[in-house]
């Protein structure tokens, strides 16, 4: 627990505050896009889950796009596979046509389930727009994004802390070494 007090011998070293990383976040969009809402402002408390702004990405709309073209396809494919079955079943049908309708189906399946799975790794709400929202209860300290702006994957939008945990990281002068001991009092 950090306190004001005055300390005696020692050596003085200069240092520097700095939020813990493992309580830090860095909150950014993970494909570009343009800024269409922000939600918090410097210096807000959020709560784990709390949105914290919107990003329009044409990724995610393309993304998407592909998805309900493959719905599409997935319910096509479903009312061929029941025909060649109700054929099978009358012993009209091929069986070749039966396993290329059943494969045809799986595929379109797994392609269905594998945009679905992309888009929530985005974190995709509606229409294209990625909702980026809290890691972690904490204190925005930085909000890199304002509205209209671009946001990319490399340069995160907000930051998020817990201010109740930081380091104090010092830099020891070389002739101060041998004054300094792990486990010293600081």
């Amino acid at each position: 627990a950090a306190e004001r007090r005055a300390l005696a011998g020692g050596a003085a070293i200069p240092a520097e505050v700095q939020f813990e990383p493992s309580s830090t976040a860095h909150v950014g969009p993970l494909v570009s896009g343009r800024i269409t809402k922000v939600s918090v402002e410097l210096g807000d408390r959020v709560r784990r889950g709390q949105l914290l702004g919107v990003v329009a990405s044409t990724d995610v709309s393309s993304a998407r796009a592909r998805l309900d073209q493959a719905r599409a396809r997935l319910s096509a494919a479903e009312a061929t596979l029941q025909r060649q079955q109700q054929l099978s079943t009358e012993g009209i049908g091929a069986q070749r046509s039966l396993i290329e309708a059943e494969a045809q189906v799986g595929e379109l399946r797994a392609e269905v389930d594998g945009l679905r799975r992309q888009l929530a790794v985005f974190g995709s709400g509606n229409a294209g727009e990625l909702t980026l929202t809290a890691p972690l209860d904490g204190v925005v300290v930085a909000v890199h994004g304002t509205l209209g702006e671009t946001a990319t994957p490399d340069h995160p939008a907000f930051i998020v802390t817990d201010p109740t945990k930081v380091w104090v990281r010092g830099n020891v002068p070389e002739l101060e070494l041998a004054r300094v001991q792990p486990g010293s009092a600081a």
